[in-house]
């Protein structure tokens, strides 16, 4: 019987405002909407990710570019061989919420842990490494004590988004993330802290936390608006995702596929590069006014 193939998990923390589109939408509150799963939560599609990888990715030291992510499409190779790399979407697991006190902290909902523990099992996690709380429509549960508010009739709530939600204390989530999160992301979880929502309030309150911009292009000669304006969504900054990374045994043979002969070779190669060479890239189509800065963590 054959061995599993090696499997990491691939995370994504956004260290600008982050838009991989899905094209004009139909929106009626935006015209270029980012990707979506299917559920409505801002996700990065596959493909997309792939691709990004694929383009900043040089060589390893056994395999190179085409023997982990596959042939050009147009390229001569197209039908001999596929890719040796397998990806899932990325997934939403945390988005930073605007905060009445204390500025901002890290959103998450059942749903969003779920999919996330998800990933975890199939990594080889136990099913109970992560907690995925209940909590109900009316209510948030905060890990941190200095970001709940009292009102005047000594009831605790919390604003997120300009959503009120009365509170409780519960560092459980916290607790339980900061022990599957890469160290530099679970210290900005415990920093920030961690509030839970409900599923059904989860969908507003992340909606709320896009970033909406609007757009003009101006005549170069007389420098008024040629086109325009036109609006564009992105994921806030400190947006934390995660994707699954599935490595086989390389099908491309002979010579191109040099020294690369094993799931392990794939997967030594592709995590090396991207956490001791380039562990930073740009992902999405907004690279050149300063979004889509995104930092790489694989475990």
């Amino acid at each position: 019987m054959s061995s599993n193939p090696p499997t990491y998990i691939l995370f994504l923390r956004a260290l600008t405002p982050l838009h991989v589109g899905a094209g004009r939408g139909a929106s009626v509150h935006v015209e270029l909407p980012v990707q979506r799963d299917e559920f409505g939560f801002p996700t990065i599609w596959a493909s997309s990710l792939k691709g990004a990888l694929r383009a900043n990715f040089d060589r390893g030291s056994k395999c190179d570019k085409n023997t982990i992510f596959g042939p050009e499409p147009a390229s001569p190779e197209a039908s001999e061989y596929s890719s040796a790399t397998s990806f899932t979407d990325a997934r939403l697991i945390l988005i930073p919420g605007r905060l009445l006190k204390g500025v901002w902290a890290y959103i998450t909902s059942p749903h969003m842990l779920e999919q996330f523990r998800t990933l975890l099992e199939v990594r080889g996690e136990k099913a109970d490494v992560l907690s995925v709380p209940s909590v109900s429509d009316n209510e948030a549960l905060v890990s941190k004590p200095e970001l709940i508010l009292t009102g005047s009739d000594g009831k605790r709530y919390i604003v997120i988004n300009e959503t009120r939600l009365e509170t409780r204390e519960d560092k459980s989530v916290v607790e339980s993330l900061s022990k599957v999160l890469p160290d530099k992301i679970a210290s900005m979880v415990k920093d920030k802290g961690v509030i839970v929502v409900s599923d059904t309030v989860a969908r507003d309150i992340v909606n709320r936390s896009m970033v909406i911009q609007y757009r003009v292009r101006l005549d170069p000669n007389t420098k008024t608006v040629e086109q325009g304006p036109w609006s564009e969504e992105y994921m806030p900054s400190n947006t934390v995702m995660a994707s699954l990374v599935v490595c086989r045994e390389p099908r491309r043979r002979g010579s191109g596929g040099g020294a690369c002969a094993s799931a392990t070779d794939v997967c030594n190669d592709l995590v090396g590069y991207f956490t001791n060479t380039r562990s930073t890239i740009y992902v999405g189509g907004k690279e050149t006014i300063g979004k889509g800065l995104v930092e790489l963590y694989f475990r």
